[in-house]
């Protein structure tokens, strides 16, 4: 898990995403490791995207939305082999 999302390779650097450099030097510790997902939080949205079979989703949020999705946050079930979510809706 971390904060900052990293997306994918291509992908311009910018507020919401590591540097491009750092992005691909983490990328491939992820695949020399066999990491199945990494999570994260900052966009403050719903994003889920795959870089070589490692999941990488990043969730809504509990207080400031950027998108129109109700605030909440997601449960995550780590089994040996694969990492399931879903979304906890909070009334306000």
């Amino acid at each position: 898990m971390g904060h900052i999302h990293i997306s994918n390779q291509e992908e311009e650097s910018k507020y919401f995403n590591i540097d491009l450099m750092k992005r691909k030097e983490i990328l491939d510790l992820f695949t020399g490791n066999h990491v199945l997902a990494y999570l994260t939080g900052h966009p403050h949205k719903l994003t889920r995207n795959e870089y070589v079979g490692i999941q990488q989703v990043s969730c809504e949020t509990t207080n400031k939305n950027f998108v129109k999705r109700p605030f909440g946050f997601r449960l995550r079930e780590v089994m040996p082999y694969s990492i399931s979510h879903s979304f906890i809706h909070l009334e306000q």
